[in-house]
């Protein structure tokens, strides 16, 4: 079994890790970085979860990017067990930069503002009432 793992690492997998990173960081909600490396189980789930976002909330959508993003930042190797072939410094600057635009999209979102949001729920209940009127 050692013997195998040893021979598969001097093997090059046809699986570019840029590429997959790439894929992982733009499309990696939807699943489509498994199928490129050819894990169709991983990329169906997630591509299920994707499609049945909407109708829970977006809640699976939020997941499975957390899912892309652990993979993108681990993921080294192509369902036989081999390495992506690419540059490992292009490769770990693209993580690392993934790493980035993470952290500065967690810094960009705002705390939710509960004022403006009763004040819309009541516009839009006093739209309602005329609605109602007028129908009278």
């Amino acid at each position: 079994m050692a013997f195998r793992k040893i021979l598969r690492d001097k093997e090059e997998s046809s699986v570019n890790g840029t590429v997959y990173i790439v894929l992982a960081f733009t499309l990696g909600a939807i699943g489509v970085h498994n199928f490129y490396a050819r894990f169709w189980i991983r990329g169906v789930v997630q591509f299920l979860l994707s499609l049945s976002a909407p109708f829970m909330l977006f809640f699976p959508l939020i997941f499975t990017s957390m899912w892309a993003e652990v993979e993108l930042l681990f993921q080294n190797r192509d369902k036989e067990g081999r390495l992506f072939r690419g540059s490992r410094s292009v490769i770990w600057m693209l993580r690392l930069l993934s790493i980035v635009m993470l952290c500065l999209g967690l810094l960009s979102i705002e705390t939710i503002d509960f004022d403006t949001v009763l004040q819309m729920a009541n516009e839009v209940s006093d739209v309602e009432k005329v609605l109602q009127v007028e129908e009278l």
